[in-house]
């Protein structure tokens, strides 16, 4: 979900990006960056698309790194995903650890089981062997009772020798009495030593119980495993005690087996007494005890070494498990910190993730601000192309009407020039013609629909001007760009048909006449030609470029212009200043050779006069004291203000707009004169060039 709310800010931020990289008329604009020449300082149209191409890059750089921010910040919570992950593993393997334990228990519990097991065949076997043997005995009695019935009467013959084997019997009796105390004596020493075992078994016991005790109390500091895991040992140990105590009720019932194999030994002994065969048996019944009171010794030493090998195994298991727990204290207290950190990180990450949705919500309701703007701009374009439709109708035969005129005018012309050849005179009544010099070459004309228009004539560029000493440092650029035999005109005598008020204003005056030192300069301004006009690199504050290298442009949306002039930023520079106003006689405009002889110019975006500082002068002379980089964010492509809105900072410059823009609705023609016949006729229709196609509606 997130990765789909950082592609809709992506794409939201795409579509701000595309209103920016189009302009106002919905016309795109991306080819302006290569309009821009070097060591630009000021900021016109180009410029203004190259700033919003910057913000929008910034603001995609915002967003990218917001995401980027967002990805490492799901990186983190990944890493601490797959710690926590780990730490769950290391749990599982502790519940294995566990359950291995428990299985090692329950296996150490299943074998005590088999060995009581066997201990009870054992002791079953003894019971049936010791049954059979009383069985026989007693077989053997009643065979003798046969026998000493037999021999009854022989007995009494024998009751002497029987009274002495009685005797004997006797001393065998106190003999079977003595070994019996003595092995009783073992057996009880043997019991003792057991008791003290049990003892030193309870010791340890006791010492695994306080272990366990400590134990129980670390592990209270660590999960909820580790307490089952001392309640599964403490089950084991349980139901190993369990086994012992049965175990231990096994050997009683062994000792009673024993007890009862003794007495039934006695009553063999005692049967032995009546017969000297009894004798050897008693010696074996001495031999089998010592054998028994052997075996229990070695069963003794097993307990023993049993009850070490416990004590050593709980011991060890115990310094495992306090080294386990300082581990888990470890871990658990690093887990904490990691965590904390992390908790920490989280919630900044957080901040700056809010402060971009921050941002972005600020981009998107930007976006759809200027969507509005392009939906308007929309609707207003359909009402012009209606409009436009209507007025190229009128263009039309307002067209035909000046060509009509021009050709009238160029017979009328014709004749008075034939009569004057015939009468040997000039001027006889003809309207009186001034022909133009290097003072005065520009013109006023009224045209066909009322508007004022100027005139202007071109000088040619000799090679005497690109010396220094007369159109400054730059002069030699003339030659440099091949501009020597061109024809060429001066901006400052198109501004003087275009803004007459200008150059009548006695505190701009003296900054921009000619020999004026070049503290004024100009920005903003573009005029659109429906030839080609170039201009010598570098050589003046004009940047003039052709149509069909910038198809996009604003000005050449008509398809008679072929190419427009622009303002360009270097208004610091004192001598590409003085080229542009008061060197008069260095041409900054230059004609293309070949192409029509007259050619149309006119204002496509007004015209602003800056100081050396970029600090805009109003049309009174009087210095605003507000930089023109603080204006162009609240431009058109056309150069004027946008809509304001509501916004009240645009409607503030909107006022100073108002105050320093020259702007003129002016047609100004620039014909190229190659001779004195041309600078005499003004109208000299060699190509014939229609009705200048900028209107305001256009811009």
């Amino acid at each position: 979900m997130s990765n789909n709310i950082y592609s809709d800010q992506v794409n939201n931020s795409n579509l701000y990006a595309n209103k920016l990289f189009y302009g106002e008329e919905g016309e795109q604009v991306e080819n302006l960056g290569d309009q821009v020449a070097e060591k630009e300082d000021d900021k016109s149209e180009e410029d203004l698309l190259r700033d919003c191409r910057d913000e929008t890059k910034k603001a995609k750089d915002k967003l990218i790194q917001c995401k980027k921010d967002a990805v490492e910040s799901q990186r983190e919570i990944t890493k601490l995903e797959a710690e926590a992950s780990e730490l769950k593993s290391q749990v599982q393997e502790e519940r294995e650890k566990v359950e291995q334990t428990k299985n090692e228990a329950e296996a150490k519990v299943d074998k005590l089981k088999l060995q009581v097991q066997e201990e009870k065949g054992k002791v079953e076997q003894t019971k049936n062997e010791a049954k059979a043997e009383v069985d026989e005995l007693k077989l053997q009695i009643q065979e003798e009772k046969g026998k000493v019935e037999q021999t009854k009467n022989e007995a009494e013959a024998a009751k002497a020798e029987v009274d002495e084997l009685k005797l004997q019997v006797q001393e065998e009796r106190e003999k079977v009495e003595q070994t019996k105390n003595e092995a009783k004596a073992e057996v009880d020493e043997l019991k003792l030593q057991i008791q003290e075992e049990k003892g030193k078994v309870e010791q340890t016991k006791n010492e695994a119980e306080a272990a366990k005790a400590e134990v129980d109390e670390l592990k209270l500091q660590i999960q909820e495993e580790k307490g089952k895991v001392e309640q599964t040992k403490n089950e084991a140990k349980a139901e190993v005690d369990k086994l012992k105590l049965q175990i231990q009720e096994e050997k009683g019932k062994v000792e009673q087996t024993k007890n009862e194999a003794e007495a039934a030994k006695a009553e063999v002994d005692e049967l032995k007494l009546q017969v000297q065969e009894e004798r050897e048996k008693v010696e074996q019944t001495k031999n089998e005890a010592k054998a028994e009171v052997d075996k229990l010794k070695l069963q003794v030493q097993e307990e023993r070494e049993k009850v070490e090998q416990t004590k050593n195994e709980a011991k060890a298991e115990v310094d495992k498990l306090k080294l386990q727990v300082q581990e888990e204290r470890e871990k658990v207290e690093q887990t904490k910190n990691e965590a904390e950190a992390a908790k920490a990180e989280v919630d900044e990450l957080k901040l700056q993730v809010q402060e971009e949705r921050e941002k972005v919500e600020q981009t998107k309701n930007e976006a759809e601000a200027a969507k509005e703007e392009v939906l308007r701009y929309k609707i207003e374009q359909e009402k012009e192309e209606v409009m436009q439709s209507k007025i190229e109708g009128v263009k039309e035969e307002l067209l035909k009407c000046k060509i009509n005129m021009a050709k009238a005018e160029t017979e009328w012309y014709k004749k008075a020039a034939e009569e004057c050849k015939n009468e040997k005179r000039i001027g006889t009544d003809k309207p009186s013609i001034k022909v133009g010099n290097e003072n005065d070459r520009g013109k006023h004309v009224t045209n066909e629909v009322g508007n004022e228009s100027g005139e202007i004539t071109s000088r040619e560029i000799t090679p005497d001007l690109s010396l220094p000493g007369i159109c400054g440092p730059k002069a030699t650029l003339y030659k440099s760009n091949n501009k020597i035999g061109c024809q060429g005109f001066n901006t400052s005598d198109l501004l003087k048909e275009l803004y007459p008020e200008m150059y009548s204003n006695s505190k701009i005056l003296p900054y921009i006449e000619k020999g004026s030192e070049g503290i004024y300069s100009v920005v903003n301004f573009k005029f659109a030609f429906t030839d080609t006009i170039s201009s010598a690199a570098n050589f003046g504050n004009t940047k003039c470029l052709k149509c069909i290298d910038s198809p996009r442009e604003l000005a050449c949306q008509d398809e008679k212009v072929k190419s427009f002039c622009q303002s360009g930023n270097d208004y610091a520079n004192k001598e590409l200043n003085k080229n542009f106003f008061s060197r008069e006689s260095c041409p900054d405009l230059i004609k293309d050779p070949g192409g029509a002889s007259i050619v149309k110019a006119k204002q496509v975006a007004p015209l602003i006069i800056v100081n050396n500082a970029g600090n805009m002068i109003d049309k009174e002379g009087n210095n605003t004291q507000v930089h023109y980089n603080s204006l162009k964010p609240y431009l058109k492509l056309n150069g004027k203000i946008r809509d304001c809105g509501n916004d009240q900072k645009c409607k503030d410059y909107n006022a100073i707009m108002e105050k320093v823009a020259w702007d003129s609705d002016k047609e100004v023609l620039l014909k190229a004169v190659f001779n004195n016949v041309q600078r005499t006729t003004p109208y000299s229709y060699d190509n014939e060039v229609g009705s200048f196609p900028i209107d305001n509606e256009l811009i």
